[in-house]
C-alpha cells in the first residue's frame, strides 16, 4: 500500500536531517543550490567524466540525487555501479522517497518542500484556530 504524501514528505525531511553530512552527488549548480538550501553540507556536482568523479570519492557512503528523469536515471545507474564496485555504499532511501512525489528535477526540491510544508502548516494553524474558537466563543466576535 502506498504511503500518504504527507508521510512521504515527513520521511524525506527525517532522511535529510539524518544525512545532512553525507556526500551527495548531483548533476548541476542549481541542484547543488537546492540541496544545500534544504540542509545538505557536502554536495558534489558532476563537472567531470564519471570515472574521474568516482576516483575522487573517498567516502564510505554517498547519496546520488540526480534528476528523476530518463537522463538522471542513466547517470544514477552508471555511478551506483562504479561506486559499489569501489566499495562505496550508495544509500537509495531518499531517492526512492522522491520517486513517490511528483518532483522530477532536483533543482526544484527546496521549492517543493517549502510549498508542501507551508501548505500543511497553514492547514494545521487553521484547524488549531477553529479548535481555540470552539473552546472560547468570545474569540468569534
Amino acid at each position: 500500500m502506498k504511503k500518504a504524501l504527507k508521510e512521504v514528505i515527513d520521511e524525506i525531511c527525517r532522511v535529510i536531517e539524518r544525512d545532512r553530512d553525507v556526500l551527495v552527488i548531483a548533476e548541476g549548480k542549481n541542484d547543488k543550490r537546492a540541496l544545500e538550501s534544504v540542509g545538505f553540507r557536502k554536495v558534489m556536482i558532476l563537472t567531470k567524466p564519471l570515472y574521474e568523479v568516482v576516483e575522487e570519492i573517498n567516502e564510505r557512503k554517498v547519496l546520488i540525487l540526480t534528476d528523476l528523469d530518463k537522463k538522471g536515471k542513466q547517470i544514477y545507474s552508471k555511478l551506483k555501479k562504479c561506486l559499489n564496485h569501489k566499495g562505496v555504499c550508495v544509500d537509495d532511501k531518499l531517492r526512492n522517497l522522491l520517486f513517490q512525489t511528483e518532483l522530477r528535477q532536483i533543482e526544484g526540491l527546496s521549492r517543493y518542500l517549502d510549498k508542501f510544508l507551508y501548505k500543511n502548516h497553514l492547514c494545521f494553524y487553521k484547524e488549531e484556530e477553529k479548535a481555540i474558537k470552539k473552546e472560547n466563543p468570545l474569540m468569534n466576535c
